[in-house]
């Protein structure tokens, strides 16, 4: 009987991720060829309540931000997710609740000296030009921390886990949502971004072949140098 049920299982989860998940492996793929380069890259895995379905996608490690002093990314106080997303998604996400309706300020259509260097040299390479923002593209963060939030009757002021939601050009809370599961008297966090590592080191964040190559290549100059 325990075999069956385990085969009913991965029978189940094999076409979820090869079938229902349509983008599950190009978005894998992702993941992992950029995996060597960053060190540390992410999957974010969630239910769509419009699509009726589990939805996968790639987040790089330019878009995560770790305090300073985190030692782990699953234990670490606060993880940031930096998202870019055009206007339209903003207004679509407002639309279906997920967003605060606020009113929001039109997006400088000029805003290349707001990248950062990784994205400019990542835009670089795909051979993407910005010359106007024409999609209004602009930067909500999302992050997953601990709050204490004296009005939820469910934490009763006692820190518990959120995900805070913020607009950065309006700079303005835009959502607020509880991240346990309803019914658990303990709030346990709930995880959404899948960490993979390359060569785990000290402190939160992997190494890549990059960075061993950089070491390395300083180690050899040093070492002629003396």
């Amino acid at each position: 009987a325990k075999t069956e049920i385990a085969e009913r299982k991965r029978d189940y989860m094999n076409w979820q991720l090869t079938e229902q998940i349509e983008e599950f492996r190009d978005e894998m793929e992702q993941m992992l060829t950029q995996l060597p380069m960053g060190g540390s890259q992410f999957l974010k895995l969630w239910y769509d309540e419009s699509k009726r379905r589990p939805c996968a996608e790639f987040v790089p490690i330019d878009n995560i931000i770790l305090p300073f002093a985190a030692t782990n990314f699953y234990t670490a106080q606060r993880v940031t997710e930096v998202q870019d997303i055009t206007e339209d998604v903003f207004q679509q996400r407002v639309e279906q609740g997920i967003y605060r309706d606020i009113e929001t300020y039109s997006v400088d259509q000029n805003a290349l000296d707001d990248m950062t260097r990784a994205k400019k040299a990542n835009n670089k390479i795909e051979g993407k030009k910005w010359d106007e923002n024409v999609d209004g593209t602009r930067t909500v963060y999302h992050v997953y921390t601990w709050m204490e939030v004296d009005d939820d009757g469910r934490s009763k002021g006692k820190l518990a886990p959120y995900i805070l939601m913020i607009d950065e050009l309006d700079n303005e809370v835009v959502g607020l949502y509880r991240n346990w599961e309803e019914g658990d008297e303990t709030m346990t966090k709930l995880d959404w971004l899948i960490e993979f590592k390359f060569i785990p080191w000290r402190g939160a964040y992997a190494v890549g072949l990059p960075h061993l190559i950089g070491g390395l290549s300083a180690a050899l100059t040093g070492s002629l140098r003396a």
